[in-house]
Protein backbone atom coordinates (compact mmCIF):
# COMPACT_ATOMS: atom_id res chain seq x y z
CA UNK A 1 0.00 0.00 0.00
CA UNK A 2 2.81 2.43 0.90
CA UNK A 3 4.58 1.78 -2.44
CA UNK A 4 1.39 2.37 -4.42
CA UNK A 5 0.71 5.63 -2.59
CA UNK A 6 4.27 6.83 -3.28
CA UNK A 7 3.96 5.98 -6.97
CA UNK A 8 0.68 7.85 -7.25
CA UNK A 9 2.24 10.85 -5.57
CA UNK A 10 5.19 10.83 -8.00
CA UNK A 11 2.89 10.66 -11.03
CA UNK A 12 0.79 13.47 -9.68
CA UNK A 13 3.82 15.70 -9.16
CA UNK A 14 5.15 14.83 -12.65
CA UNK A 15 1.85 15.74 -14.29
CA UNK A 16 1.81 19.02 -12.41
CA UNK A 17 5.34 19.83 -13.71
CA UNK A 18 4.46 18.85 -17.30
CA UNK A 19 1.31 20.93 -17.19
CA UNK A 20 3.27 23.88 -15.82
CA UNK A 21 5.92 23.44 -18.53
CA UNK A 22 3.33 23.30 -21.28
CA UNK A 23 1.56 26.29 -19.86
CA UNK A 24 4.86 28.15 -19.73
CA UNK A 25 5.57 27.17 -23.36
CA UNK A 26 2.15 28.39 -24.45
CA UNK A 27 2.66 31.64 -22.64
CA UNK A 28 6.10 32.10 -24.16
CA UNK A 29 4.70 31.35 -27.64
CA UNK A 30 1.85 33.80 -27.12
CA UNK A 31 4.28 36.49 -25.96
CA UNK A 32 6.61 35.87 -28.93
CA UNK A 33 3.65 36.09 -31.32
CA UNK A 34 2.92 39.59 -30.04
CA UNK A 35 6.56 40.56 -30.56
CA UNK A 36 6.40 39.24 -34.15
CA UNK A 37 3.26 41.29 -34.86
CA UNK A 38 5.00 44.43 -33.61
CA UNK A 39 8.07 43.68 -35.75
CA UNK A 40 5.92 43.18 -38.84
CA UNK A 41 4.18 46.48 -38.23
CA UNK A 42 7.55 48.19 -37.90
CA UNK A 43 8.81 46.37 -41.06
CA UNK A 44 11.56 44.62 -39.07
CA UNK A 45 11.37 41.77 -41.57
CA UNK A 46 14.60 39.89 -40.73
CA UNK A 47 13.80 39.83 -36.99
CA UNK A 48 10.20 38.84 -37.64
CA UNK A 49 11.32 35.94 -39.90
CA UNK A 50 13.81 34.66 -37.33
CA UNK A 51 11.27 34.78 -34.52
CA UNK A 52 8.57 33.15 -36.65
CA UNK A 53 10.90 30.26 -37.46
CA UNK A 54 11.71 29.91 -33.75
CA UNK A 55 8.00 30.06 -32.81
CA UNK A 56 6.88 27.40 -35.26
CA UNK A 57 9.87 25.07 -35.18
CA UNK A 58 11.15 25.21 -31.59
CA UNK A 59 8.29 26.26 -29.27
CA UNK A 60 5.12 24.27 -28.76
CA UNK A 61 2.35 26.83 -29.30
CA UNK A 62 -1.30 25.94 -28.97
CA UNK A 63 -3.29 25.52 -32.18
CA UNK A 64 -4.62 29.06 -32.18
CA UNK A 65 -1.16 30.58 -31.76
CA UNK A 66 0.27 28.20 -34.35
CA UNK A 67 -2.44 29.10 -36.88
CA UNK A 68 -1.95 32.83 -36.31
CA UNK A 69 1.84 32.36 -36.57
CA UNK A 70 1.47 30.69 -39.98
CA UNK A 71 -0.79 33.47 -41.17
CA UNK A 72 1.87 35.99 -40.18
CA UNK A 73 4.54 33.86 -41.91
CA UNK A 74 2.47 33.92 -45.10
CA UNK A 75 2.18 37.68 -44.83
CA UNK A 76 5.95 38.03 -44.41
CA UNK A 77 6.58 35.75 -47.41
CA UNK A 78 4.06 37.55 -49.64
CA UNK A 79 5.45 40.93 -48.61
CA UNK A 80 9.00 39.85 -49.59
CA UNK A 81 7.79 38.48 -52.93
CA UNK A 82 5.84 41.69 -53.71
CA UNK A 83 8.84 43.84 -52.80
CA UNK A 84 11.08 41.67 -54.97
CA UNK A 85 8.66 41.98 -57.87
CA UNK A 86 8.63 45.77 -57.59
CA UNK A 87 12.46 45.87 -57.52
CA UNK A 88 12.65 43.63 -60.56
CA UNK A 89 10.14 45.75 -62.49
CA UNK A 90 12.11 48.84 -61.59
CA UNK A 91 15.35 47.36 -62.91
CA UNK A 92 16.98 46.69 -59.51
CA UNK A 93 17.87 43.14 -60.46
CA UNK A 94 20.43 42.42 -57.74
CA UNK A 95 18.05 43.59 -54.98
CA UNK A 96 15.20 41.64 -56.55
CA UNK A 97 17.24 38.41 -56.60
CA UNK A 98 18.25 38.97 -52.97
CA UNK A 99 14.63 39.47 -51.82
CA UNK A 100 13.28 36.55 -53.85
CA UNK A 101 16.09 34.38 -52.45
CA UNK A 102 15.32 35.52 -48.90
CA UNK A 103 11.65 34.62 -49.39
CA UNK A 104 12.62 31.23 -50.82
CA UNK A 105 14.95 30.50 -47.89
CA UNK A 106 12.20 31.51 -45.40
CA UNK A 107 9.74 29.27 -47.20
CA UNK A 108 12.18 26.35 -47.09
CA UNK A 109 12.69 26.82 -43.34
CA UNK A 110 9.03 26.65 -42.27
CA UNK A 111 7.20 25.26 -45.34
CA UNK A 112 3.56 25.65 -46.40
CA UNK A 113 3.90 29.36 -47.31
CA UNK A 114 5.60 29.08 -50.71
CA UNK A 115 3.65 30.26 -53.74
CA UNK A 116 4.05 29.75 -57.49
CA UNK A 117 4.42 33.49 -57.83
CA UNK A 118 7.40 33.52 -55.52
CA UNK A 119 9.12 30.56 -57.19
CA UNK A 120 8.49 31.91 -60.69
CA UNK A 121 9.68 35.34 -59.61
CA UNK A 122 12.98 33.89 -58.35
CA UNK A 123 13.53 32.19 -61.72
CA UNK A 124 12.71 35.41 -63.58
CA UNK A 125 15.04 37.46 -61.38
CA UNK A 126 17.96 35.03 -61.81
CA UNK A 127 17.36 34.91 -65.54
CA UNK A 128 17.37 38.70 -65.61
CA UNK A 129 20.63 38.69 -63.62
CA UNK A 130 22.23 36.33 -66.15
CA UNK A 131 20.97 38.37 -69.11
CA UNK A 132 22.21 41.58 -67.48
CA UNK A 133 25.73 40.16 -67.15
CA UNK A 134 25.62 39.01 -70.78
CA UNK A 135 24.44 42.44 -71.93
CA UNK A 136 27.35 44.12 -70.12
CA UNK A 137 29.77 41.59 -71.61
CA UNK A 138 28.48 42.35 -75.12
CA UNK A 139 28.96 46.08 -74.58
CA UNK A 140 32.58 45.50 -73.54
CA UNK A 141 33.04 43.25 -76.57
CA UNK A 142 31.68 45.90 -78.93
CA UNK A 143 34.05 48.43 -77.36
CA UNK A 144 37.00 46.02 -77.84
CA UNK A 145 37.53 45.73 -74.08
CA UNK A 146 38.22 42.02 -74.52
CA UNK A 147 39.65 41.36 -71.07
CA UNK A 148 36.62 42.84 -69.31
CA UNK A 149 34.27 41.12 -71.74
CA UNK A 150 35.90 37.77 -71.04
CA UNK A 151 35.66 38.28 -67.26
CA UNK A 152 31.93 39.06 -67.55
CA UNK A 153 31.25 36.15 -69.93
CA UNK A 154 32.96 33.70 -67.59
CA UNK A 155 31.06 35.22 -64.67
CA UNK A 156 27.81 34.56 -66.56
CA UNK A 157 28.81 30.94 -67.24
CA UNK A 158 29.62 30.43 -63.56
CA UNK A 159 26.30 32.02 -62.54
CA UNK A 160 24.44 29.73 -64.95
CA UNK A 161 26.18 26.63 -63.58
CA UNK A 162 25.29 27.67 -60.01
CA UNK A 163 21.61 28.19 -60.89
CA UNK A 164 20.65 25.37 -63.27
CA UNK A 165 17.02 25.48 -62.15
CA UNK A 166 16.65 29.03 -63.42
CA UNK A 167 19.10 29.18 -66.32
CA UNK A 168 18.82 26.23 -68.69
CA UNK A 169 21.59 27.23 -71.09
CA UNK A 170 24.75 29.32 -71.06
CA UNK A 171 24.70 29.77 -74.84
CA UNK A 172 24.66 33.55 -74.44
CA UNK A 173 27.95 33.48 -72.56
CA UNK A 174 29.37 31.00 -75.08
CA UNK A 175 28.45 33.32 -77.94
CA UNK A 176 30.26 36.20 -76.26
CA UNK A 177 33.34 34.07 -75.66
CA UNK A 178 33.31 33.02 -79.32
CA UNK A 179 33.15 36.69 -80.32
CA UNK A 180 36.08 37.44 -78.00
CA UNK A 181 38.18 34.69 -79.55
CA UNK A 182 37.35 35.89 -83.05
CA UNK A 183 38.47 39.42 -82.16
CA UNK A 184 41.70 38.11 -80.62
CA UNK A 185 42.30 36.17 -83.83
CA UNK A 186 41.69 39.30 -85.92
CA UNK A 187 44.25 41.10 -83.77
CA UNK A 188 46.80 38.40 -84.68
CA UNK A 189 46.00 38.83 -88.36
CA UNK A 190 46.29 42.60 -88.01
CA UNK A 191 49.81 42.13 -86.66
CA UNK A 192 50.55 39.96 -89.70
CA UNK A 193 49.38 42.70 -92.06
CA UNK A 194 51.33 45.37 -90.16
CA UNK A 195 54.52 43.30 -90.46
CA UNK A 196 53.94 42.81 -94.18
CA UNK A 197 53.31 46.52 -94.75
CA UNK A 198 56.76 47.22 -93.30
CA UNK A 199 58.21 44.31 -95.35
CA UNK A 200 59.13 42.32 -92.24
CA UNK A 201 58.04 39.09 -93.87
CA UNK A 202 59.75 36.70 -91.45
CA UNK A 203 57.98 38.49 -88.60
CA UNK A 204 54.71 38.16 -90.52
CA UNK A 205 55.24 34.39 -90.75
CA UNK A 206 55.93 34.21 -87.00
CA UNK A 207 52.70 36.13 -86.30
CA UNK A 208 50.79 33.78 -88.62
CA UNK A 209 52.15 30.82 -86.70
CA UNK A 210 51.01 32.44 -83.44
CA UNK A 211 47.56 32.98 -84.96
CA UNK A 212 47.41 29.36 -86.08
CA UNK A 213 48.42 28.14 -82.63
CA UNK A 214 45.66 30.31 -81.11
CA UNK A 215 43.14 28.72 -83.49
CA UNK A 216 44.18 25.20 -82.59
CA UNK A 217 44.12 25.91 -78.86
CA UNK A 218 40.58 27.29 -79.13
CA UNK A 219 39.20 24.74 -81.63
CA UNK A 220 38.51 27.48 -84.21
CA UNK A 221 38.56 27.36 -88.00
CA UNK A 222 41.09 29.32 -90.04
CA UNK A 223 40.11 32.64 -91.51
CA UNK A 224 39.28 32.61 -95.21
CA UNK A 225 42.26 34.93 -95.83
CA UNK A 226 44.75 32.81 -93.91
CA UNK A 227 46.33 31.07 -96.91
CA UNK A 228 46.37 34.30 -98.93
CA UNK A 229 48.35 35.95 -96.14
CA UNK A 230 50.59 32.87 -95.83
CA UNK A 231 51.40 32.92 -99.54
CA UNK A 232 51.96 36.68 -99.59
CA UNK A 233 54.34 36.53 -96.60
CA UNK A 234 56.12 33.36 -97.77
CA UNK A 235 56.90 34.36 -101.36
CA UNK A 236 59.57 37.02 -100.59
CA UNK A 237 61.06 34.83 -97.83
CA UNK A 238 61.39 31.89 -100.22
CA UNK A 239 62.97 34.16 -102.83
CA UNK A 240 65.48 35.38 -100.23
CA UNK A 241 66.35 31.78 -99.29
CA UNK A 242 66.93 30.92 -102.95
CA UNK A 243 69.22 33.95 -103.39
CA UNK A 244 71.18 33.05 -100.25
CA UNK A 245 71.52 29.44 -101.38
CA UNK A 246 72.85 30.52 -104.79
CA UNK A 247 75.28 32.86 -103.07
CA UNK A 248 76.58 30.15 -100.72
CA UNK A 249 77.99 27.65 -103.20
CA UNK A 250 81.32 27.73 -101.41
CA UNK A 251 79.58 26.85 -98.15
CA UNK A 252 77.70 23.64 -98.88
CA UNK A 253 76.19 23.38 -95.40
CA UNK A 254 74.59 26.83 -95.61
CA UNK A 255 73.49 26.32 -99.21
CA UNK A 256 71.80 23.06 -98.23
CA UNK A 257 70.10 24.72 -95.22
CA UNK A 258 68.76 27.62 -97.32
CA UNK A 259 67.46 25.24 -99.98
CA UNK A 260 65.64 23.02 -97.47
CA UNK A 261 64.16 26.10 -95.75
CA UNK A 262 62.89 27.43 -99.10
CA UNK A 263 61.52 24.03 -100.19
CA UNK A 264 59.80 23.41 -96.85
CA UNK A 265 58.16 26.85 -96.78
CA UNK A 266 57.03 26.49 -100.40
CA UNK A 267 55.32 23.19 -99.61
CA UNK A 268 53.71 24.64 -96.46
CA UNK A 269 52.36 27.73 -98.23
CA UNK A 270 51.27 26.01 -101.43
CA UNK A 271 53.77 27.97 -103.53
CA UNK A 272 55.56 24.88 -104.83
CA UNK A 273 54.17 25.35 -108.33
CA UNK A 274 54.85 27.17 -111.59
CA UNK A 275 57.96 29.34 -111.80
CA UNK A 276 58.70 28.91 -108.08
CA UNK A 277 58.66 25.14 -108.48
CA UNK A 278 61.08 25.33 -111.42
CA UNK A 279 63.46 27.53 -109.43
CA UNK A 280 63.38 25.21 -106.45
CA UNK A 281 63.96 22.11 -108.57
CA UNK A 282 66.94 23.75 -110.28
CA UNK A 283 68.34 24.83 -106.93
CA UNK A 284 67.79 21.36 -105.49
CA UNK A 285 69.71 19.74 -108.33
CA UNK A 286 72.54 22.27 -107.99
CA UNK A 287 72.79 21.65 -104.24
CA UNK A 288 72.72 17.89 -104.79
CA UNK A 289 75.42 18.09 -107.48
CA UNK A 290 77.62 20.21 -105.24
CA UNK A 291 77.05 17.83 -102.36
CA UNK A 292 77.90 14.91 -104.62
CA UNK A 293 81.14 16.49 -105.86
CA UNK A 294 82.06 17.40 -102.31
CA UNK A 295 81.36 13.90 -101.06
CA UNK A 296 83.24 12.25 -103.94
CA UNK A 297 86.29 14.37 -103.11
CA UNK A 298 85.86 13.73 -99.38
CA UNK A 299 85.51 9.99 -99.99
CA UNK A 300 88.66 9.98 -102.09
CA UNK A 301 90.51 11.73 -99.26
CA UNK A 302 89.16 9.24 -96.72
CA UNK A 303 90.36 6.28 -98.79
CA UNK A 304 93.81 7.87 -99.18
CA UNK A 305 93.94 8.54 -95.43
CA UNK A 306 92.89 4.97 -94.61
CA UNK A 307 95.44 3.59 -97.08
CA UNK A 308 98.17 5.65 -95.39
CA UNK A 309 97.19 4.25 -91.99
CA UNK A 310 97.33 0.76 -93.48
CA UNK A 311 100.81 1.39 -94.92
CA UNK A 312 101.95 2.54 -91.48
CA UNK A 313 100.45 -0.69 -90.02
CA UNK A 314 97.99 1.37 -87.95
CA UNK A 315 95.20 -1.07 -88.72
CA UNK A 316 92.94 0.23 -85.97
CA UNK A 317 92.89 3.74 -87.47
CA UNK A 318 92.66 2.32 -91.02
CA UNK A 319 89.60 0.22 -90.10
CA UNK A 320 87.89 3.18 -88.40
CA UNK A 321 88.45 5.37 -91.46
CA UNK A 322 87.25 2.76 -93.95
CA UNK A 323 84.21 2.08 -91.75
CA UNK A 324 83.38 5.79 -91.56
CA UNK A 325 83.52 6.00 -95.34
CA UNK A 326 81.22 2.98 -95.75
CA UNK A 327 78.82 4.50 -93.21
CA UNK A 328 78.27 7.44 -95.57
CA UNK A 329 77.11 5.15 -98.37
CA UNK A 330 73.51 6.41 -98.40
CA UNK A 331 74.26 10.01 -97.46
CA UNK A 332 73.79 11.45 -100.95
CA UNK A 333 71.11 9.60 -102.94
CA UNK A 334 71.92 9.43 -106.64
CA UNK A 335 75.59 10.26 -106.10
CA UNK A 336 77.89 7.62 -107.57
CA UNK A 337 80.75 6.53 -105.32
CA UNK A 338 82.52 3.17 -105.54
CA UNK A 339 82.40 1.69 -102.05
CA UNK A 340 83.61 -1.81 -102.98
CA UNK A 341 87.23 -1.26 -101.97
CA UNK A 342 86.27 0.30 -98.62
CA UNK A 343 83.77 -2.50 -97.87
CA UNK A 344 86.37 -5.12 -98.72
CA UNK A 345 88.95 -3.43 -96.49
CA UNK A 346 86.54 -3.31 -93.55
CA UNK A 347 86.24 -7.10 -93.70
CA UNK A 348 89.94 -7.74 -94.37
CA UNK A 349 91.41 -5.44 -91.73
CA UNK A 350 89.11 -6.30 -88.82
CA UNK A 351 91.31 -9.19 -87.49
CA UNK A 352 94.45 -7.03 -87.67
CA UNK A 353 92.67 -4.15 -85.95
CA UNK A 354 91.32 -6.51 -83.26
CA UNK A 355 94.86 -7.82 -82.77
CA UNK A 356 96.25 -4.31 -82.30
CA UNK A 357 93.41 -3.32 -79.99
CA UNK A 358 94.04 -6.36 -77.79
CA UNK A 359 97.78 -5.73 -77.78
CA UNK A 360 97.23 -2.10 -76.76
CA UNK A 361 94.81 -3.16 -74.03
CA UNK A 362 97.28 -5.78 -72.78
CA UNK A 363 100.06 -3.20 -72.56
CA UNK A 364 97.87 -0.71 -70.70
CA UNK A 365 96.54 -3.32 -68.27
CA UNK A 366 100.11 -4.41 -67.58
CA UNK A 367 101.00 -0.80 -66.69
CA UNK A 368 97.93 -0.62 -64.46
CA UNK A 369 98.98 -3.84 -62.62
CA UNK A 370 95.96 -5.68 -64.04
CA UNK A 371 98.13 -8.71 -64.78
CA UNK A 372 95.51 -11.45 -65.38
CA UNK A 373 93.65 -9.19 -67.86
CA UNK A 374 96.91 -8.25 -69.58
CA UNK A 375 97.88 -11.92 -70.09
CA UNK A 376 94.40 -12.93 -71.29
CA UNK A 377 94.31 -10.08 -73.85
CA UNK A 378 97.78 -10.95 -75.10
CA UNK A 379 96.81 -14.60 -75.50
CA UNK A 380 93.65 -13.62 -77.41
CA UNK A 381 95.76 -11.43 -79.70
CA UNK A 382 98.18 -14.31 -80.30
CA UNK A 383 95.27 -16.60 -81.22
CA UNK A 384 93.99 -14.04 -83.78
CA UNK A 385 97.53 -13.68 -85.17
CA UNK A 386 97.72 -17.42 -85.81
CA UNK A 387 94.09 -17.99 -86.85
CA UNK A 388 93.97 -15.20 -89.42
CA UNK A 389 97.56 -15.52 -90.64
CA UNK A 390 98.36 -11.91 -89.83
CA UNK A 391 101.96 -12.46 -90.82
CA UNK A 392 100.86 -11.22 -94.25
CA UNK A 393 100.68 -7.79 -92.63
CA UNK A 394 104.15 -8.32 -91.12
CA UNK A 395 102.58 -8.65 -87.67
CA UNK A 396 104.49 -10.91 -85.31
CA UNK A 397 104.45 -11.66 -81.61
CA UNK A 398 106.22 -13.93 -79.17
CA UNK A 399 104.18 -16.70 -77.55
CA UNK A 400 102.10 -15.89 -74.50
CA UNK A 401 104.40 -18.07 -72.41
CA UNK A 402 107.50 -16.17 -73.51
CA UNK A 403 105.62 -12.88 -73.09
CA UNK A 404 105.05 -13.72 -69.41
CA UNK A 405 108.48 -15.29 -68.90
CA UNK A 406 110.32 -12.17 -69.96
CA UNK A 407 108.78 -10.22 -67.07
CA UNK A 408 110.74 -9.89 -63.86
CA UNK A 409 107.73 -8.86 -61.74
CA UNK A 410 106.90 -11.76 -59.38
CA UNK A 411 103.19 -10.90 -59.34
CA UNK A 412 103.07 -10.92 -63.15
CA UNK A 413 104.81 -14.33 -63.21
CA UNK A 414 102.32 -15.73 -60.67
CA UNK A 415 99.43 -14.42 -62.81
CA UNK A 416 101.01 -16.25 -65.74
CA UNK A 417 101.33 -19.47 -63.73
CA UNK A 418 97.66 -19.26 -62.80
CA UNK A 419 96.71 -18.55 -66.45
CA UNK A 420 98.50 -21.66 -67.74
CA UNK A 421 97.25 -23.74 -64.84
CA UNK A 422 93.70 -22.73 -65.75
CA UNK A 423 94.51 -23.68 -69.34
CA UNK A 424 95.66 -27.13 -68.05
CA UNK A 425 99.24 -26.55 -69.19
CA UNK A 426 100.97 -27.51 -65.93
CA UNK A 427 104.58 -27.68 -67.22
CA UNK A 428 104.47 -23.99 -68.25
CA UNK A 429 102.59 -23.12 -65.08
CA UNK A 430 105.30 -24.82 -62.97
CA UNK A 431 108.15 -23.07 -64.74
CA UNK A 432 106.48 -19.67 -64.22
CA UNK A 433 105.81 -20.53 -60.56
CA UNK A 434 109.53 -21.33 -60.08
CA UNK A 435 110.50 -18.04 -61.75
CA UNK A 436 108.09 -16.13 -59.47
CA UNK A 437 109.59 -17.76 -56.38
CA UNK A 438 113.07 -16.93 -57.61
CA UNK A 439 111.92 -13.33 -58.08
CA UNK A 440 110.98 -13.23 -54.39
CA UNK A 441 107.23 -13.93 -54.43
CA UNK A 442 106.25 -14.17 -50.73
CA UNK A 443 102.49 -14.93 -50.45
CA UNK A 444 101.38 -18.54 -50.08
CA UNK A 445 101.25 -20.63 -53.26
CA UNK A 446 99.90 -23.81 -51.63
CA UNK A 447 96.63 -23.82 -53.57
CA UNK A 448 98.36 -23.17 -56.88
CA UNK A 449 100.94 -25.90 -56.14
CA UNK A 450 98.13 -28.37 -55.41
CA UNK A 451 96.44 -27.62 -58.74
CA UNK A 452 99.68 -27.85 -60.77
CA UNK A 453 100.74 -31.07 -58.96
CA UNK A 454 97.40 -32.75 -59.69
CA UNK A 455 97.54 -31.74 -63.37
CA UNK A 456 101.15 -33.00 -63.72
CA UNK A 457 100.35 -36.29 -61.98
CA UNK A 458 97.30 -36.93 -64.18
CA UNK A 459 99.29 -36.17 -67.34
CA UNK A 460 102.30 -38.32 -66.35
CA UNK A 461 100.13 -41.25 -65.21
CA UNK A 462 98.46 -41.36 -68.63
CA UNK A 463 101.76 -41.41 -70.56
CA UNK A 464 104.04 -43.36 -68.18
CA UNK A 465 101.96 -45.21 -65.57
CA UNK A 466 104.83 -47.55 -64.65
CA UNK A 467 107.32 -44.82 -63.87
CA UNK A 468 108.44 -44.14 -60.30
CA UNK A 469 106.36 -41.15 -59.13
CA UNK A 470 108.99 -40.09 -56.58
CA UNK A 471 111.56 -39.87 -59.34
CA UNK A 472 109.23 -37.73 -61.41
CA UNK A 473 108.38 -35.51 -58.45
CA UNK A 474 112.08 -35.00 -57.77
CA UNK A 475 112.58 -33.99 -61.39
CA UNK A 476 109.93 -31.33 -60.99
CA UNK A 477 110.86 -30.05 -57.55
CA UNK A 478 114.43 -31.08 -56.84
CA UNK A 479 115.44 -30.13 -53.32
CA UNK A 480 113.56 -26.83 -53.40
CA UNK A 481 111.77 -26.55 -50.04
CA UNK A 482 109.44 -23.93 -51.49
CA UNK A 483 107.93 -26.64 -53.69
CA UNK A 484 107.45 -29.21 -50.93
CA UNK A 485 103.67 -28.82 -51.11
CA UNK A 486 103.76 -29.58 -54.84
CA UNK A 487 105.88 -32.73 -54.31
CA UNK A 488 103.55 -34.12 -51.63
CA UNK A 489 100.45 -33.25 -53.66
CA UNK A 490 101.95 -34.92 -56.74
CA UNK A 491 102.62 -38.21 -54.89
CA UNK A 492 99.20 -38.13 -53.27
CA UNK A 493 97.46 -37.56 -56.61
CA UNK A 494 99.48 -40.38 -58.23
CA UNK A 495 98.58 -42.74 -55.43
CA UNK A 496 94.92 -41.87 -55.83
CA UNK A 497 95.04 -42.99 -59.47
CA UNK A 498 96.48 -46.46 -58.70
Amino acid sequence: MKKTAALLLFISLFLIQVTAYCQKGKEEAADLLQVIKTQVQKKMVDSAMANTIYLLDHLKPDNATKTEGRQIAQTIYDTLVNEAERKLNSGYITLAVAKYQKASNFCTSIGDVCTDKGQAGLVSAKTAMYNDIIAKARIELENDNLTDAEILANKAKTYASQNPGAIKSSSGADDVLTGIRQKYYKRYLMKVKEAMETKHYNTALIRLQEADTFLKNNAMNRDANYFQLLKAASKPVIAAYIDKANGSKDNLTKARQYYHSADSLASLSGLNEGHMKDELEALGKAVQNNDCMYWQAAFKNLIAKASAFETDKNFKAALETYSYAVGKKDSIPGCHVDFQLAEKKVTELKPAADYQNLMAASTQDGKDNKFPASILEYDSAENILIRDSLSKYNLTAKSTYNFVLEHSDADFLIAGAEFFSNANTPDKALNLLKEALKAGYQPSTKELQHVIATQLAESDFKTQPNENPKKLADQYCGEDDKLSVLKKAYLKAWKGMK
